[in-house]
């Protein structure tokens, strides 16, 4: 339908155009003869005008002589001069004119040989009365040149007056076909145009059901579409209980089927995965709990065999030995920490001690821990950090240490390290700005998931990738928020806020 619908489109579209072509050219055609007809009759006028002003010239330059004969002013021989040069151009733009009429060009020199003899009787004549007392004129000689003048000028004209009426006759023939022309083909376009309109309608009413059909069809598709996308984007938000509608034995409909068995293998997977985890973190959850009690007895151990004095010289090595031994066992003793924080935080009952502490006081013992008297970095504090909060202060200094400890790990050795704090009315705004590698836009999201590490750089460091995990459940545990801005190579600032209850 819609092939036949252009074909008939197209067939009347190329016939009126063949026929405003026509009509067109049959127009331009004989407007352009009217315009040279026109244009030829005005030439003739042009030309008739010339010589009637040669006409006048003549008689002008006759008057102005004869009244200075009678007068003797020559003033009045200002006309016979200006008549003189002006028959003179009027001759020159009559030849121009008529240099496509062999006859008229003949006729030119005879022309201008009369009128310049009867000019040079003219002149003669005024001679004669300036130099003569009593002069006598033959006005028969100069009348002779100026008659055989009119006769020829007169001649002139009775041929161009021939040349307007066959040019007008002509420019009316031209006039007279070209309404009949128009009017034809506007007729024939007419009955043309009407029948392929005919055609149009009938072509156009039946596409348009089509299309009506189409639309509908589109609609429900587009429903159907966005119904798929919705569901979609519930099992992106994890939705695996979602499922589609059964629809139509089409492509959207195998569609639908197979997203209702992807969901469901993924609410599957879900169900097992979640079961693993809990199976996971209780398993970290009792370990730690179980490690806790030897771990404590260990250290307790090893510091009272620190206190005991060994008189041999293999035993004034075992403080030393002790010693490793403590670090070691302090780690242990953080990793455990941490587990327990994260199996609090996953069960909700992560809980606060709440209170009135300085920030400044505990800032410096943080930094007193982290920074061994600041010898590894450059530390930088902006702000004035000697404000009163009511907080946890033994999560509050967690989460700088955790912060401060990741700023120095991850930067160079005596590069900046910038602590900034802002207070506003209702919280307060610290950020621990570095000078390290930075971190990829794509991971920023990710850094505060449980043990999440970036791949690139977790062989170069040691960590379980916990502690931005357990930071960011202790600040909103406390009311506030903790993000990341970095980039890669130049640096990464660290940020988190608090209620700022005045104490």
């Amino acid at each position: 339908m819609k092939g036949y619908f252009l074909q008939t489109l197209y067939r009347a579209f190329f016939i009126s155009l063949t026929l405003l072509l026509i009509g067109s050219g049959l127009s331009y055609i004989t407007i352009d003869q009217l315009n040279y007809r026109s244009q030829r009759i005005q030439h003739t006028q042009i030309v008739i005008h010339k010589l009637d002003l040669l006409l006048s010239d003549l008689k002008d330059a006759e008057t102005s002589v004869r009244g200075y004969l009678l007068t003797g002013d020559t003033s009045t021989l200002k006309l016979y001069r200006a008549s003189h040069s002006g028959a003179d151009i009027v001759l020159n733009q009559i030849q121009r004119l008529t240099v496509d009429n062999e006859e008229q060009q003949n006729a030119i020199p005879v022309i201008r040989w009369l009128i310049f003899k009867r000019f040079d009787v003219l002149k003669f004549e005024i001679n004669m009365f300036k130099t003569q007392v009593n002069p006598k004129y033959d006005w028969k000689y100069g009348d002779e040149f100026m008659n055989k003048a009119r006769k020829s000028i007169k001649l002139m004209q009775d041929r161009e007056q021939t040349l307007l009426v066959e040019r007008m006759g002509r420019w009316k023939h031209v006039s007279d076909l070209t309404p009949l022309v128009i009017v034809l083909v506007t007729i024939v376009s007419i009955v043309i145009t009407f029948f392929f309109c005919d055609k149009l309608k009938i072509a156009y009413y039946k596409n348009v059901k089509l299309q009506k059909q189409l639309l509908d069809n589109e609609i429900e598709k587009s429903k159907r579409i966005r119904s798929i996308q919705e569901v979609a984007n519930e099992v992106a938000r994890g939705n695996y209980k979602i499922r589609l509608p059964a629809t139509n034995a089409d492509i959207l409909g195998a569609l639908s089927e197979n997203l209702n068995t992807m969901i469901a293998s993924l609410d599957k997977s879900f169900q097992t995965i979640q079961d693993l985890m809990k199976k996971k973190d209780d398993f970290i959850s009792i370990a730690s709990h179980e490690l806790k009690t030897p771990i404590t007895s260990i250290k307790a151990n090893l510091q009272f065999v620190k206190r005991m004095r060994f008189k041999t010289l293999e035993g004034q090595y075992v403080g030393n030995f002790i010693e490793k031994a403590n670090v070691q066992v302090n780690k242990l003793t953080s990793i455990i920490a941490d587990l327990l924080d994260v199996a609090r935080i996953n069960e909700g009952r992560f809980e606060l001690d709440l209170k009135t502490f300085s920030l400044k006081e505990a800032l410096n013992e943080v930094l007193e821990g982290v920074f061994v008297n600041n010898k590894t970095h450059e530390l930088i504090l902006d702000g004035d950090f000697d404000i009163q909060l009511i907080a946890d202060k033994f999560r509050v200094e967690q989460v700088l240490t955790n912060l401060l400890t990741n700023a120095a790990k991850y930067s160079s050795l005596k590069s900046e390290i910038t602590v900034g704090l802002e207070s506003m009315s209702d919280h307060i705004l610290v950020t621990v700005k570095d000078q390290g590698i930075g971190i990829e836009k794509d991971k920023q999201s990710l850094v505060f998931d449980r043990y999440f590490r970036v791949e690139e750089i977790s062989r170069n460091y040691a960590g379980l990738g916990l502690g931005l995990f357990i930071s960011r459940g202790i600040i909103e545990r406390h009311g506030g928020s903790i993000g990341v801005t970095s980039e890669p190579g130049i640096g990464s600032a660290f940020w988190f806020t608090l209620p700022f209850k005045r104490a």
